[in-house]
């Protein structure tokens, strides 16, 4: 399935753009990134402006599903297959700001 109004050229700059992020990440990193999750990380990454937040101080509550499926057709990903990791990646990003609003109060 193609997502509307974005033609190739971008699509292929989207996936090129996520994957050099995903390889920068894991040379960066001190924990091993399992290969089976490279493709969600990719996907969560790309949709990194894509946060709903709330109130004035911009707390965000989670990530606008609809945005990140467009960005996942858009990165050629089966939801099956990656859904449910972006889901574990985001609750592990929401635990954290949740632990360092506490420790700034």
């Amino acid at each position: 399935m193609r997502a509307q109004g974005l033609p190739e050229p971008v699509r292929e700059s989207m996936r090129r753009v996520a994957g050099r992020s995903v390889r920068a990440l894991q040379r960066q990193s001190e924990i091993p990134i399992l290969s089976e999750n490279l493709p969600a990380l990719d996907l969560f990454l790309a949709c990194q402006t894509q946060w709903r937040v709330a109130g004035m101080a911009g707390m965000p509550m989670g990530l606008d599903y609809v945005a990140v499926d467009i960005v996942r057709r858009e990165l050629g990903l089966k939801a099956s297959d990656v859904m449910w990791r972006v889901r574990a990646i985001e609750a592990g990003a929401l635990e954290q700001w949740q632990r360092q609003r506490e420790t700034a109060n």
